[in-house]
């Protein structure tokens, strides 16, 4: 029999948690601070979204970082301006004088590093606020990446480009002819190998890993997954995770791979970028798409892959008014920012 100490802490909790729930619950319509809200509770089943027109629905925000400062920033590839929010959705800019900036990544002494296009420049955007660019070999040809390593990880046209924390470049060309391919970037398992994904002149496409020592890389699944091997991403469980054909697959480093049924039924379709998947701070695997209904793209929506269950869990958007997601990235509180390319910012809140 409970005793009535207990009776009273379980009172108590249920007033809190009616208190609570009273506090989340909002009707559809604009918040008191301007933004666009969903009608539903912040949950890990059914959370809340919102969004969020910061400069022009023109802009296209392909950036998205978690600055050392605790807060979201995204970088603006039709302006010159690097956009900071903070937990309220209020947001500032910073200019980058001549520079359009795409992909980004935090590097490890806290500076945002970013791609500037199909250039061979990257900015870095100190915690001070200072603006300095690296120089690499080759127009960068796609995402940034931040290694467990502390280097940066640039795919190029035909090499892989590594900018260690000291600000040296290094550069790993790939066999003559071959490209780098429409993947995540460049990914690195724990302590282990850089893995790829890329293709020969003759539309031959495979994942490959590589060394990042020797420079040694070797090519796995050539051709059986029909095309570039995407997302590609490196996971806490050793493993790289891809999308092959109908099953998402996690390559190990000792060259066994654990093979996932997509599910037929799930409604979602991936969306082409190279950052629309990332690791969450659950230790899941998170990708950035579309919600499916009856085959038509409706609006946007997340999926998220656990990786002890191996099960998938797909959040859409309430309505059709959310953009799919170019880039996006968790703040401290595990919800979800992302940029789109119609000028939308979206927050997809999960906890308070």
């Amino acid at each position: 029999m409970a005793s009535p100490a207990n009776n009273a802490m379980n009172r108590l909790s249920a007033c809190l948690a009616l208190i609570v729930s009273a506090a989340f619950i909002s009707s559809a319509g604009l918040g008191e601070d301007g933004s666009r809200l969903a009608p539903a509770a912040p949950s890990r089943e059914d959370p809340t979204w919102r969004i969020w027109t910061p400069l022009d629905s023109f802009d296209q925000y392909g950036g998205a970082a978690l600055g050392l400062d605790g807060h979201i920033w995204f970088a603006d590839q039709t302006g010159t301006v690097l956009l900071r929010f903070d937990e309220n959705g209020k947001f500032t800019t910073v200019s980058t004088g001549s520079y359009s900036l795409e992909r980004m990544a935090r590097g490890p002494n806290g500076s945002l590093l970013a791609t500037t296009g199909y250039y061979s420049t990257i900015v870095r955007f100190s915690p001070s606020g200072q603006f300095t660019t690296l120089t690499i070999g080759q127009p960068a040809n796609g995402a940034i990446t931040a290694g467990p390593d502390g280097s940066i990880w640039i795919p190029e046209e035909s090499e892989v480009g590594r900018i260690l924390p000291d600000g040296s470049v290094r550069e790993y060309p790939l066999a003559s002819g071959d490209r780098l391919g429409g993947g995540t970037s460049v990914t690195r398992q724990m302590g282990g190998d850089v893995w790829f994904d890329a293709g020969t002149p003759g539309y031959s496409y495979y994942l490959a890993s590589m060394n990042p020592e020797t420079g040694r890389i070797t090519k796995h699944f050539q051709d059986s997954c029909g095309a570039y091997v995407w997302p590609t991403v490196a996971a806490p469980d050793g493993r790289v995770w891809a999308v092959c054909k109908g099953t998402f697959d996690g390559f190990g480093s000792d060259g066994g791979v654990v093979r996932v049924p997509w599910p037929a039924n799930l409604g979602f379709a991936m969306v082409g970028a190279y950052d629309n998947a990332v690791i969450g701070p659950d230790n899941a695997i998170w990708i950035a798409g579309q919600d499916v209904v009856n085959g038509l793209a409706i609006s946007a929506a997340f999926l998220r892959f656990d990786l002890v269950t191996h099960k998938f869990h797909k959040y859409a958007a309430p309505d059709s008014g959310y953009a799919w997601d170019a880039a996006f990235a968790f703040d401290p509180r595990g919800n979800i920012w992302a940029g789109t390319y119609n000028g939308q910012v979206q927050e997809i809140i999960f906890h308070r």
